[in-house]
């Protein structure tokens, strides 16, 4: 029998404030990088990981995977299909708010919170 992970909405919600307090550090077509203009920019992913403080290791999407409580489904949903349902441009508010709303729906529809 697998053992049921529980999602770490804490995390998720840390995440959401953090992108949509400045939407210039979130694009989630690509998981983490740095721009001399505006920082440190990154996906669910690479947010969820830098925001809990550890390195970032060679593969974010499966520390993130972890950090988050997610499955292999679930993590697909955020972090790979992401791009299907956010269509605005990169480090625009729009981004920011249709990535925000992707975390609201995805906690919604997963953990009835």
């Amino acid at each position: 029998m697998s053992k049921v992970k529980k999602i770490n909405v804490k995390l998720l919600r840390k995440v959401r404030r953090h992108i949509l307090a400045e939407p210039k550090r979130v694009n989630m077509g690509r998981f983490i990088y740095r721009k001399e203009d505006c920082g440190t920019v990154a996906c669910i992913a690479g947010w969820a990981v830098t925001l809990s403080g550890e390195e970032l290791p060679y593969h974010i999407s499966a520390r993130a995977e972890e950090l988050l409580g997610l499955n292999w489904r679930q993590a697909s949903y955020l972090f790979y299909d992401a791009p299907n349902f956010v269509k605005a441009p990169a480090q625009t508010a729009e981004h920011a708010r249709q990535t925000a709303k992707l975390i609201d729906h995805f906690i919604k529809e997963e953990t009835n919170v």
